[in-house]
């Protein structure tokens, strides 16, 4: 097994979150249209694991204001 150092795990960690950011977008987009400035900035400054909570919501959400509700 190759070693991994701080740096390269940290870059993997944020690979690995842009990319589920990119995919939560775009299942957004898919189902409720254009997604607003305040929608996007949302899932910008996202940790993982609120894209995480945030991308279940999805499935089931009937708007996108649901999704990113409490």
């Amino acid at each position: 097994m190759a070693y991994v150092n701080t740096l390269e795990r940290q870059a993997l960690a944020k690979e690995r979150m842009s990319a589920l950011e990119s995919t939560l977008r775009k299942q957004m987009t898919l189902k409720f249209g254009d997604i607003p400035a305040w929608a996007t900035q949302r899932l910008a400054d996202a940790s993982q694991q609120e894209l995480e909570v945030w991308a279940e919501k999805n499935m089931t959400a009937d708007s996108l204001e649901a999704v990113f509700a409490h």
